[in-house]
């Protein structure tokens, strides 16, 4: 493969979470890239991290998610089946 160019990442959930946002923090080799966020009772990221800012991606770069916050009591739910995407 070869380097790309990012044009947006967005995240989303089949599942809403209720009660609480979810945060999650996206590395490449292990620094952070962009965070994003999915607000409790929706099931998108609203707004896409625009890639213009974004440094592009280099063949054998290895990315990883950290899931920062999710809110789990009585009253909420964390949201379910969440999907990534990057596009280039």
């Amino acid at each position: 493969e070869e380097g790309h160019s990012v044009r947006d990442i967005f995240a989303t959930v089949r599942q809403v979470p209720t009660g609480a946002d979810i945060q999650l923090r996206l590395n490449v080799n292990g620094d952070e890239y962009c965070t994003l966020t999915i607000p409790a009772g929706d099931s998108i990221t609203p707004v896409p991290v625009d890639g213009f800012n974004l440094r592009p991606l280099q063949a054998m770069d290895r990315l990883s998610l950290d899931v920062v916050s999710v809110g789990q009591t009585n009253t909420t739910t964390p949201g379910r089946d969440l999907t990534v995407t990057i596009r280039l």
